[in-house]
């Protein structure tokens, strides 16, 4: 058998490359029996919880130092069955998302069982990931980070960058450190693998670097727009599918943004956005669905159209709602947003939705978030209170809050997000009379999403000043 692992091998690759995730997972699975490795065929919550209780109380007999003085893997069946489950665990996000946590469970197993070797970096990446998205253990995930960066050192791994990087930069250490740090990580991660001929890794980098930019960072948008276009034509170039997909939504954002009349989907795929979702959601690429709701609640949000955003937070809800929600930055992005439509309703509270729950659900949440990281999320939080306390009608206090939401935006250098402060503090005034001070906002609001470059917004802020 092991004379034909290498041919075991290059059909799982031709098979994940051909898009046929359950037959990769099936041929997977098969390769794994046979070197004793048994993975399940149901997977339960239960199943899940138990195998990570074993990790977690393995784990915790090891200091990060003994983590990484771990002796080198000498077994080679071992690290034949790690290679296998880093190939499945390629796929499994696309085709069975419940397998994924099995996955990694085994090959931290398998590490600290046999000793660590270069693939042991992408467990220990993936393990920081499931850890913060999973569970919200924001300093276990980052002490997985940490260890993952340093095996991949120890090894020299660097071919297998795209790959760590994309848990560390994209899912662990964007709630300690700043969003803004892990853009240029996330141009290394693309430069190297593309370098090293890891290019389908190498692409997720794009659509992780433009969803960060995009949602989270407030990068110049007429930048991101041209880049996106370069990131796109290298996507289609390689026929990745996936990061076609996700930068084709982030590229219809960032035009309506703009203010730009060109649709991407038929520009890219021939079709209209209708029918281009409908074939996901017949893919069951609800993950995607959900950005692309995420995306229509950003743009009705941000134009004041309140009624538009609450209809894409229902379909959201109501046909994406059992679809995988990782927290990239579309989705911690959501999250504030969600907050912000629901503390509006609040104050009228004439639907049967429950409006003043779900805001202060969204506000539990970012509180959280902000104390594992003050610079990211300390903005959203007050604007998230501000808008909470002008639903209890505490003028004093929602105003004080505004205030502090522009200032931690202004410091942190999140400017979309300083004149989205802005258009709600005007808004705030104008509920209470006072007009001079909401046409100051609303200055300051066009003078932030000019910076932006989101000349759609600099109209609307017009608009609502000549008004």
């Amino acid at each position: 058998f092991e004379e034909k692992l290498n041919a075991y091998h290059y059909l799982i690759r031709v098979l994940a490359a051909s898009r046929k995730y359950q037959e990769t997972i099936s041929k997977v699975m098969f390769v794994l029996e046979e070197l004793g490795e048994i993975l399940p065929t149901e997977i339960t919550a239960d199943l899940i919880l138990r195998e990570s209780k074993e990790v977690e109380a393995a784990l915790a007999n090891y200091s990060e130092p003994e983590l990484l003085g771990l002796p080198l893997m000498t077994d080679r069946r071992a690290r034949t069955k790690i290679l296998m489950l880093t190939e499945a665990m390629s796929v499994a996000y696309r085709g069975t998302p419940f397998l994924l946590p099995i996955l990694v469970y085994r090959m931290i197993k398998l590490s600290l069982e046999h000793g660590l070797c270069d693939l042991s970096c992408v467990a220990f990446s993936a393990l920081g990931a499931l850890m913060v998205t999973a569970r919200e253990d924001f300093e276990g995930g980052y002490r997985m980070g940490r260890v993952a960066i340093e095996i991949m050192k120890r090894f020299d791994a660097e071919r297998l960058i795209s790959t760590v990087y994309t848990g560390v930069y994209g899912n662990i250490f964007i709630w300690k450190e700043p969003f803004q740090a892990a853009l240029d990580k996330h141009i290394e991660a693309y430069e190297k693998g593309a370098s090293m001929g890891a290019m389908n890794s190498a692409l997720h980098h794009h659509g992780q670097y433009i969803g960060l930019a995009l949602w989270a960072c407030g990068e110049n948008l007429l930048k991101l727009e041209e880049n996106i276009r370069i990131f796109l034509r290298r996507a289609i170039q390689y026929k990745n599918f996936v990061t076609i997909s996700s930068l084709t939504v982030h590229f219809s954002l960032a035009v309506q943004l703009v203010g730009s009349s060109e649709d991407p989907y038929s520009t890219f795929f021939h079709c209209s956005e209708d029918e281009f979702f409908q074939r996901e959601k017949q893919n069951k690429g609800n993950t995607l669905c959900r950005i692309w709701c995420h995306s229509h609640i950003f743009i009705a949000l941000y134009h004041g159209d309140m009624d538009d955003a609450a209809k894409w937070y229902t379909i959201r809800e109501g046909k994406y709602s059992k679809g995988m929600n990782p927290r990239f930055a579309s989705g911690i992005v959501a999250e504030f947003l969600d907050g912000l439509l629901s503390f509006h309703f609040a104050r009228s509270d004439n639907t049967d939705q429950p409006w003043a729950d779900l805001g202060e659900s969204s506000m539990k949440h970012i509180k959280k978030w902000t104390e594992s990281s003050t610079w990211n999320f300390a903005n959203k939080l007050f604007l998230l209170e501000a808008e909470y306390y002008f639903s209890l009608g505490d003028e004093i206090k929602a105003l004080e809050k505004y205030q502090a939401s522009i200032a931690a935006a202004k410091d942190h250098r999140f400017v979309h997000e300083e004149g989205l402060a802005h258009d709600k503090t005007a808004s705030f005034h104008i509920h209470h009379g006072r007009k001079s001070d909401a046409l100051f906002h609303f200055a300051q609001a066009r003078k932030c999403y000019l910076s932006w470059g989101a000349h759609a917004l600099v109209e609307v802020m017009e608009n609502k000043m000549s008004n």
